[in-house]
This record gives structure tokens, C-alpha cells and sequence, in this order.
């Protein structure tokens, strides 16, 4: 082992040595200048400070005796691979997640601000190469165990769904996933209305997420149903329902016609739902609809059109857009009049037998795309998929803990006179 005061029989045996000690701290050498009868090797990181160095002495025997070793290395910033290296990795590959297209000069300020180490432009940019190979080696690695990952989920996981369609050239197209616990709680609530929304992806697959929302009987958003495809269409919109469907109670709940849709007048999702949910209810996001009026109203009034949207009948509604927005908005309460089909945006508009409450005019699945994140949203297809089961899972854990085993905290402040005078 390499150390003060071996001796080597010739230059070779030393170097060889030496080599081995690099290597195995992960670190690449050169030879320094010495005498005619001096050998200096010296760590490549040098000029970042490292002070790992070997000297060697030709002996009149013809052998090579080390009479300088220090084997540890640190504050390297050059080489193949060192400490600092290592140990900025980690937050290379995060950075180049957040922004796939970040520049080497970007990156070694990045680095350099969330670390405080001094990082050269030359390691920055052999650091992002090296996440980005990592990036699309995690990539293709999760496309290869897709179908495997999603037969286990369904073995595992009573009532879920899982499906990955791939093109006939066996490239991946989209996968779909629904927990089964999420899809018990939704078909158990006497709350039917349904969102569907999309969202972008921000990773280096630059796809759409669509998620499925509904509402559980303590009147709580569950992420039901998720799939991740190429863009936001029709033909997504589809799958997402046909596979819903696959899972019998749930197809029982989007084929009821007492349920109600809500989406956000995407045409995608208008001709989905005639051709998978036609008995149903559809109606559009209030807030979009509200956005794109052409007179702007306000808060004042834009909270006056929710509570005409909430009226139980549709003299009520009439009247509160007549007393409230009228007077101040003439352009857009003409146009709310005029434009707007009142079953598309409210309650008085629908059957009498839906069961919406009072809350719902907007589209549940805004929420669940907002709840899901933006980070998460840059992984790769796979990875997303687990941090959202991951999550929804978590939130059915804490859920279970808030149930007093005969009604729900909300169901328990919502019917509580019902509850005192059927006892009495």
C-alpha cells in the first residue's frame, strides 16, 4: 500500500500505484515538475485547492522511495469525478429538473448560490451533461417498467385501474391510473359532481396531465383518476372516462343522470363526455365563464354572480343578477342574459334531484391540479404517477383518523338538527 517510505523498483511500479490511489477516491492526476531524480503526481483538482500529492525519490540503487504522501483529498474543482463533484450532483440534477434547457454558465451560478462553494464553468458543465444523461436514463427506465408497475398496482390495490397504451411501434402514448380507495369514497358520496381538467406537464416530456375529481361525503376533493398523455383532446378525454368505466360502481356514477360534470368549456371534454356520459350533467366553470366576459365586473359583482348561480330556483337567480350586477355592469349582466344557458352555469338551470350543495360551481379538478404542484409536474411520467398515489394515499390516512365511525365532520354539522329532532 502506498505510503511514506515504500520503495518501488523502477518508475512504472510507482506510477501504477499512484494510479490506484487516485482512482480509488475517484480522482484523475498529472505529474508535477521535479528534479531529474524526483517524481510528483499530483491531484488534477489542485488548481481548486486539493493538496493530495505523491514525491518520490530516485534512490542510487535504481528504486523510487516516497518521501511525500498526503492521500486526502479536498476542495476539488477539477478532474473527473472529486469530493465537491460528488457532493454537487445532487444539486446539479435538481436544477437541471426545475429547468431542462438551464445554460452551463446558469447552472454554475446556481450551484454556487445554494452551496457557497466556488464551482468552475468547466465542472458546471460536465455536471450538467452528466444530469441530463442521468435524466433521460431515469426516463427510459420508466417507460420500461410501466406496464409491470401498473399490473402490480391493480394486484395490489382492490378496484384500481391501471393501463398503458403504447403506439404499434411500441413507443409510449399515455398511461391512466385510479386508485381504488379514491374510487370507493367518490361512488359512496351523496355529492355526484365530477371535474375534469388538464394541466401541463414541465419536464422533459412535454405532455398533459388530465385528473378526474370528485367530491367524498365529507365534502373534500379526492383525486380519483389520473392520465398522462401527448395533449389535451378528445381522444384523452376518453381514455380518462373509458377507464374510469372499467371499474364498475364508477361507471354506474359517470353514466348516472343525476351526476354533474364540470369542466372548462374545452371541446375536448364536451365530446368526451357525449359520447362516454350522455344521461349526465354538464355544466362549465363559473370563473371561466366569468373570465371571459367582455366588460370585466369586479369582485362585487363577480361574487354577486355566484350567489345567482347558487339559487335554488330561477326567479331567484334572475333577480340577483337584475338588483346587483345590472346597476353596474349593464354590458355583462346583457351578455349573462343573452349568451349564457342557464343549466350550463346554474343550480336552478339543473334537475331538481342533483345533488350539487351548495358549494360547487366551479371545477374540482382546478383545485386538484393546483394541489398536485408544479414540481412534481416536471418528473417524468412514472415518477409523477407515484408522487400522486404517494399523496392521495397520505391524504386517505388522515381522513381515517377524522371519522367517528357514523358521520363524517361535515355530514355531523350539516345534519345535526335533522339528527336531534329524529331523536326526540
Amino acid at each position: 500500500m502506498l505510503g511514506n517510505g515504500k520503495h518501488y523498483k523502477d518508475a512504472k511500479a510507482l506510477r501504477l500505484d499512484v494510479a490506484a490511489m487516485f482512482s480509488a477516491a475517484g480522482r484523475s492526476f498529472h505529474s508535477g515538475k521535479g528534479g531529474g531524480r524526483q517524481k510528483k503526481y499530483i491531484c488534477n483538482g489542485a488548481a481548486g485547492g486539493c493538496q493530495a500529492t505523491v514525491r518520490a525519490c530516485r534512490q542510487r540503487s535504481g528504486e523510487f522511495k516516497v518521501t511525500f504522501f498526503i492521500p486526502e483529498h479536498n476542495d476539488c474543482s477539477g478532474g473527473k469525478v472529486g469530493a465537491k463533484a460528488a457532493a454537487l450532483e445532487g444539486f446539479a440534477s435538481d436544477a437541471m429538473v426545475s429547468n431542462p434547457t438551464m445554460k452551463g454558465t446558469d447552472l454554475k451560478r446556481s450551484l454556487e448560490q445554494s452551496t457557497g462553494l466556488r464551482v468552475s464553468y468547466s465542472a458546471a458543465s460536465r455536471l450538467k451533461v452528466a444530469a441530463t444523461r442521468a435524466s433521460k436514463e431515469q426516463l427510459e427506465h420508466g417507460y420500461r417498467i410501466m406496464d409491470s408497475y401498473c399490473k402490480e398496482l391493480v394486484k395490489d390495490c382492490p378496484g384500481s385501474v391501471a393501463v398503458v397504451e403504447r403506439e404499434t411501434t411500441g413507443r409510449f402514448r399515455s398511461v391512466f391510473v385510479m386508485l381504488g380507495r379514491a374510487a370507493h369514497a367518490a361512488v359512496r358520496s351523496p355529492i355526484k359532481v365530477v371535474g375534469m381538467d388538464g394541466g401541463h406537464l414541465k419536464g422533459e416530456w412535454n405532455g398533459m396531465m388530465l385528473t378526474l375529481t370528485c367530491k367524498d361525503a365529507n365534502n373534500e376533493n379526492i383525486h380519483v383518476a389520473t392520465v398522462i398523455g401527448p395533449k389535451e383532446d378528445t381522444s384523452l378525454y376518453k381514455t380518462l372516462l373509458r377507464n374510469c368505466k372499467k371499474n364498475l360502481k364508477m361507471r354506474d356514477l359517470l353514466e348516472d343522470s343525476k351526476t354533474t360534470f364540470f369542466t372548462d368549456q374545452h371541446k375536448g371534454a364536451t365530446c368526451a363526455l357525449r359520447g362516454e356520459a350522455p344521461l349526465a350533467q354538464h355544466r362549465y366553470c363559473l370563473r371561466h365563464l366569468i373570465l371571459n366576459l367582455e366588460e370585466k365586473i369586479g369582485s362585487n359583482a363577480n361574487s354577486w354572480v355566484f350567489f345567482a348561480a347558487r339559487a335554488p330556483t330561477k326567479k331567484q337567480c334572475e333577480d340577483i343578477l337584475k338588483q346587483h350586477v345590472l346597476p353596474s355592469k349593464p354590458r355583462a349582466y346583457v351578455q349573462i342574459i343573452d349568451d349564457w344557458k342557464r343549466h350550463e352555469w346554474a343550480h336552478s338551470g339543473g334537475p331538481p334531484d342533483t345533488a350539487l350543495q351548495d358549494v360547487v360551481t366551479n371545477n374540482l379538478s382546478e383545485q386538484t391540479n393546483s394541489a398536485v404542484g408544479v414540481e412534481p409536474r416536471k418528473l417524468p411520467p412514472l415518477e409523477l404517477i407515484r408522487s400522486i398515489l404517494a399523496d392521495t394515499a397520505k391524504k386517505f390516512a388522515h381522513r381515517s383518523t377524522l371519522d367517528n365511525g357514523t358521520w363524517t365532520p361535515y355530514a355531523a354539522a350539516t345534519f345535526e338538527d335533522q339528527r336531534k329532532k329524529s331523536a326526540g
